[in-house]
């Protein structure tokens, strides 16, 4: 008697063909992932960047102390000097996509800021151009190009 053998399964060649089309799939879908990774990280960073300026120009208003927001090519710090001479400092840097220029931004005791147009490129094809007013209410706008 000859018994047969009932276990079904897949045979090699099946699973590499499916292991295949799989792998395929995921080298297709890995670069649009990034990219949407990277768009929003630059995102995060405006929102960050807008949150710590708005933080530090009601300080600056509220404590009477004066803040400069250095930008440099990879990050962004502000420094708050308080009336005790000592300075509070606050930096955070570029997503890996971002370059800025060089440049200070000042924020004086009574909330007047120095006017500035700071640029910031990203490789992603954007352009962020921050524009900084003069006067008194510390306003600036972000400009972006494509």
């Amino acid at each position: 008697m000859v018994r047969k053998n009932s276990l079904v399964g897949y045979t090699l060649l099946e699973m590499i063909i499916v292991l295949g089309i799989f792998m395929v799939l995921i080298l297709l879908t890995y670069r649009p992932i990034k990219i949407t990774w990277q768009n929003y990280e630059e995102r995060q960073f405006i929102k960050n960047f807008e949150r710590k300026w708005n933080q530090s120009t009601i300080k600056s208003i509220q404590e009477e102390k004066h803040t400069n927001v250095y930008f440099y090519r990879d990050s962004v710090r502000f420094s708050e000097y308080n009336k005790d001479r000592t300075t509070n400092t606050y930096e955070f840097l570029y997503p890996s996509t971002m370059q800025g220029d060089t440049n200070i931004v000042k924020i004086s005791d009574n909330g007047s800021v120095t006017p500035k147009t700071i640029k910031i490129f990203s490789s992603l094809g954007r352009r962020y151009v921050f524009v900084f007013q003069m006067g008194y209410g510390a306003k600036y706008y972000v400009k972006t190009y494509q």
